[in-house]
C-alpha cells in the first residue's frame, strides 16, 4: 500500500472513529437528560398520576373557544383601600396602631393578632373591625405576615364573598386585607413581597388567604401560583348555575359602567362591552351564543379548571357548589373546614335566614349580614333565551360532573 493511500485509510478510520464517539456521546447525552430530566418537578408530571385516570376517561367536548379572558390584558390596577367606602365609627373606643394600614374591615369574629371594635356603617349596620396588635405584641405572639395556603380562585359572581364573609368568622382563618388583591392577574408586576404585605397577620395555627374571583379565568395565573406560592397550596372554586352566573354578571356590570366609578368602569369596560340588554349580550344577531363575551366564557367551567389541573392535583381542588351554599351554607362551610384541617367550628346556630335580604346571615358571634349590593334583583328574561344558554351550557356541565364525580344542584333543574 503506497504512502498516500495509507494517509486515506487512516484519516478513513479516525473520521469513522470520531463520528461513533460523538454519535455516542449524543446517545449518552440524550439518555442522561431522560433520566435526570424525568426527576424534575414539572406540574404536568406532578399532577399527572393522580388527574390522568379521570382526564383520559371524561367525554370530552368536541372544542372549546380559543378565546378567554386575561386579566393581565387589563393594565389598570385595582382600586387602594383609599377607594373603598369609608365607615363611620366610635374614634374613643377604637385604638389604632402604627400599623393601621392593616386594618380589617369586614371581619367578623376576634383574632390571635387582631382586637376587634364594633362598629355601625352609614346605613346603620352592625360590622366588626379588627385593628392589628402593637408590632411588639405581634412579634411576641409569633404573628406574622404569610403566603396564602390557599386560595379562593373564582368563580364571579357564584359566592365567593358569602364564602369570604362566612370563613372570616373561623378562627383559623385569616383573610387578607383587601377584598380581592388580584396580584397573580392584574398586579403581577410588582414583586412577591407586595402581595405578602397584603396578606394578614397570622399565627402558625392559622391559615392565610384571599380570595380573587378573576384568577380562576386568568391563563397564566395557575402557573405564577405554582411557581410563586407553592406546588401544595390548596385551592377553592365556588361554581354555580352559569345561565344564573351570567344574567348577575350583567346585572353588576350594568350597575358598575353606571355608576361614577372611573376605576372600576376602567377595568370592566374593555372586558365586556356591554349592550343595553342581556339577551343582546349573548344572543348574536344570526340566534347563535356569544360564546366571546364573559358572560358565557366564565361559565365554561371545565374549559377553565383544565387549565388548573394542569399544575394541581385534584384532591388539593375543592369546588363548593354555590347553589348549595346560598341553601344551605352550613353543610358547605363544613366541607372546607375539612378540606383545609380546621379546628371544627360551625355549627348550624350560627346562621339564620334572613327574610328580609333572601339569604342567610351570621347569628354568631354577633349578627352580621352581607353588606348592601348583595342579591341584586335580576331583570325578566326571555324564555326562549334562557332554554336555549341552558341547552348551550349542559355538555359542559356534564363533562365537569364526570370528571369531578359529582351532581351539581342546578345541573337537576
Amino acid at each position: 500500500m503506497s504512502i498516500s493511500s495509507r494517509v486515506v485509510h487512516s484519516f478513513v478510520k479516525s473520521c469513522r472513529t470520531s463520528s461513533a464517539v460523538l454519535f455516542s456521546a449524543f446517545i449518552l447525552c440524550c439518555v442522561c437528560a431522560y433520566i435526570f430530566g424525568s426527576q424534575l418537578v414539572t406540574p404536568s408530571k406532578r399532577v399527572h398520576d393522580e388527574n390522568a385516570a379521570i382526564l383520559k376517561d371524561s367525554v370530552r367536548v368536541n372544542s372549546y373557544p380559543s378565546y378567554g379572558i386575561h386579566g393581565e390584558e387589563v393594565v389598570t390596577k385595582s382600586p387602594s383601600r383609599d377607594d373603598q367606602q369609608v365607615y363611620s365609627w366610635n374614634v374613643s373606643t377604637l385604638t389604632v396602631q402604627d400599623n393601621d394600614s392593616d386594618i380589617i374591615v369586614g371581619a367578623n369574629t376576634n383574632k390571635t393578632c387582631y382586637l376587634a371594635r364594633e362598629y355601625t356603617t352609614q346605613n346603620g349596620e352592625n360590622r366588626t373591625l379588627l385593628v392589628p396588635r402593637s408590632l411588639s405584641e405581634l412579634e411576641k405572639m409569633g404573628c406574622k405576615k404569610r403566603l396564602p395556603g390557599v386560595l379562593t380562585v373564582g368563580v364571579k359572581k357564584c359566592g365567593t364573598g358569602a364564602l369570604r364573609f362566612f370563613m372570616n368568622s373561623h378562627p383559623q382563618v385569616m383573610f387578607g386585607v383587601d377584598v380581592e388583591a388580584h396580584y397573580f392577574d392584574r398586579n403581577y408586576d410588582k414583586n412577591i413581597e407586595w402581595y405578602i404585605q397584603k396578606m394578614p397577620y397570622t399565627t402558625q395555627d392559622q391559615i392565610s388567604t384571599e380570595k380573587t374571583p378573576f384568577y380562576f379565568v386568568s391563563a397564566d395565573v395557575p402557573r405564577r401560583i405554582f411557581e410563586d406560592i407553592s406546588p401544595d397550596v390548596k385551592i377553592i372554586m365556588v361554581m354555580c348555575d352559569p345561565v344564573n352566573r351570567a344574567i348577575s354578571d350583567f346585572v353588576q356590570v350594568s350597575e358598575v359602567l353606571k355608576s361614577s366609578d372611573m376605576k372600576r368602569i376602567a377595568i370592566v369596560s374593555p372586558m365586556y362591552r356591554l349592550k343595553a340588554t342581556f339577551e343582546d349580550n349573548v344572543i348574536k344577531p344570526d340566534g347563535t351564543i356569544n360564546v366571546h363575551t364573559p358572560l358565557i366564557d366564565v361559565g365554561l367551567y371545565i374549559k377553565h379548571i383544565r387549565r388548573w389541573l394542569e399544575y394541581f392535583s385534584l384532591r388539593q381542588i375543592l369546588v363548593i357548589d354555590g347553589e348549595e351554599l346560598k341553601k344551605e351554607p352550613y353543610m358547605e362551610l363544613k366541607k372546607i373546614e375539612n378540606f383545609l384541617n380546621l379546628s371544627p367550628h360551625f355549627t348550624k346556630d350560627h346562621f339564620y335566614f334572613d327574610t328580609e335580604k333572601g339569604f342567610f346571615c351570621l347569628r354568631l358571634p354577633m349578627r352580621e349580614c352581607l353588606p348592601e349590593g348583595k342579591g341584586r334583583h335580576h331583570p325578566k328574561i326571555n324564555e326562549t333565551v334562557l332554554l336555549k344558554l341552558r341547552k348551550f351550557f349542559k355538555p359542559y356541565d356534564q363533562e365537569l360532573e364526570f370528571l369531578l364525580n359529582r351532581t351539581f344542584l342546578w345541573s337537576k333543574v
